[in-house]
Parts: structure tokens; C-alpha cells; sequence
């Protein structure tokens, strides 16, 4: 079943969007489909002085593009550097609908819980699909209960955005992951910030993602990225760093083609 606020699919108008956000050891992207819907995943972490990168850089460039308003919001589970700019994001910009997994929670309002098959919006023949978790998921670790999603053409996957799930949650993912095409999707955000308990070889060889997008900060104590190379099919999976590369501009064409901007200053 779809979300009720899921809609019809309206002609596509230009072309698709997303920023991967460099705010540190955490998480914030921006996706925007061709009808001008949009919708940020996670909003990176707080600070303790007061502040964040999602107030630093993030809100200007919001106002730099035009969005004065987010039709979306999703808190892919209850994590300080995946919600800790959720606050300050609520006092800044109007939202249409917050979307939360796991314990993570909307200030100040009720957040809807998507399940997998539901659709968030649709747009020509472009659709992001919340594709995990399952409504009788067993795992009880949090990062396992990361809302994961997909941006789809069609009934194709092209990209995929899966928050800190790690291998418990990625086996579960695997089996009800739409097509995929032959070549491979476009572009997956590694799961948990590059950890070697994310990205199995099993998910690996199903997506071969053209690049791999790994949003972490650097010299963090977590180390990570702690992967190491991404490989399937015997060939090493370009990948990208927010530590390295900064903030990451993604953008599908009308004819579908996908072309990926790293920008080494941040936000652009």
C-alpha cells in the first residue's frame, strides 16, 4: 500500500537532482524530482555549541536554489548525525511532511512511518519508494531500522539511499530490491557512513552502482570509512568521499543519463 499523500504521476518538466550534503561525520542530503518536489534525507548532526552544519551551510544553500518550503523530510532513524539539525531545519523552513524511522522523531510534530512499498512521490516517470523496512521487521538494532529508499524510473532502480543499515538489515533489503538495470544503478550512499558492517558483497554485486557516495567527516573517531575498496564483479566500484570531494552534485537528465559533480569547496 502507498502513503496517502503519494500522488499521481505528473509529466516530467526537467530533470532530477540530489546533493550529497558534506556536513561532517553525519548524513543530509537534498533530492529534488522534476515537478519540483522535494524532499531532504536527514539533517546531519548538531553541536554541541549550539549550531550546525545544517545551519551553516545547508539552509543558505536551500536559499541560494530557491526552496522556501520542503515537501518532504525523512529522519532515517534515531541517530544525532542523521537528526541533529531536525530542529533547527523546523524553526527555518516549512515542511509538508516529516517521515521518521527507527527512534528518530519530528520536533514538535507527528511523523509519518514508512513502511516498504510505500511511495512517497511521483513524478513523470521518476518515483522515490521507501523500500525498507518491512512491517514485520525482527531486527531491533537501530541502525537496522534505517527507512531506506530509492529513486526509481520506471520500475528501474537507479539510486539508493540506505542510512547506517548494516548486513543484518542489507540480507533482509536484498530479496525485494526492484530491477535493477544491466549495467548497474547509478549511484548508492553507502550505508553507515563507509563501514566495514555495511556494503555486502551479496548487495554489491546486485546494484554495481556506478559510483558509491560515502558521506563522513574527516579524521573522525569512528574512522570510517573502514570498507575498504568496494568491489563487484572483480572491479573496484568508484567512490566518493564528503571528507575528500566535499559536497556531491547528482544529476539524472531528461534523457536519464546521470552525471555526478564532486565539489571540493562544500556546498556549491
Amino acid at each position: 500500500a502507498c502513503l496517502a499523500l503519494a500522488v499521481a504521476p505528473t509529466p516530467s518538466r526537467g530533470s532530477v537532482q540530489a546533493w550529497q550534503f558534506a556536513v561532517g561525520q553525519g548524513d543530509c542530503a537534498l533530492l529534488r524530482l522534476p515537478d519540483g518536489w522535494s524532499c531532504l534525507i536527514d539533517t546531519g548532526p548538531g553541536w554541541r555549541t549550539g549550531s550546525g552544519p545544517l545551519e551553516r551551510d545547508v539552509l543558505p544553500f536551500l536559499k541560494r536554489i530557491g526552496v522556501r518550503r520542503l515537501d518532504a523530510v525523512v529522519l532515517t532513524h534515531g541517530h544525532d548525525d542523521h537528526t541533529g539539525g531536525a530542529a533547527a531545519l523546523a524553526g527555518a523552513v516549512p515542511v509538508g511532511h516529516w517521515f521518521a524511522g527507527g527512534r528518530a522523531a519530528a520536533p514538535g510534530v507527528s511523523a509519518l512511518r514508512p513502511l516498504a512499498g510505500d511511495t512517497l512521490h511521483a513524478a513523470g516517470d521518476w518515483s522515490l519508494v521507501c523500500l525498507y523496512p518491512p512491517a514485520d521487521l525482527a531486527l531491533t538494532d537501530e541502525n537496522d531500522q534505517s527507512v531506506v529508499l530509492g529513486l526509481c524510473r520506471g520500475d528501474s532502480l537507479r539510486a539508493l539511499w540506505s542510512g547506517d543499515l548494516e548486513g543484518p538489515g542489507e540480507a533482509v533489503l536484498l530479496p525485494v530490491l526492484p530491477p535493477v538495470p544491466a549495467r548497474g544503478c547509478d549511484l548508492w550512499k553507502a550505508g553507515h557512513h563507509g563501514s566495514s558492517t555495511s556494503g555486502s558483497g551479496d548487495l554489491l554485486e546486485l546494484l554495481r552502482p556506478g559510483a558509491i557516495l560515502v558521506s563522513c567527516g574527516v579524521a573522525n573517531r569512528h574512522e570510517h570509512p573502514s570498507h575498504g575498496p568496494y568491489v563487484a564483479r572483480a572491479e573496484t566500484l568508484t567512490t566518493l568521499r564528503t571528507d575528500l570531494q566535499g559536497t556531491i552534485r547528482v544529476q539524472w537528465d531528461d534523457d536519464g543519463r546521470c552525471r555526478i559533480a564532486p565539489r571540493r569547496a562544500g556546498v556549491p
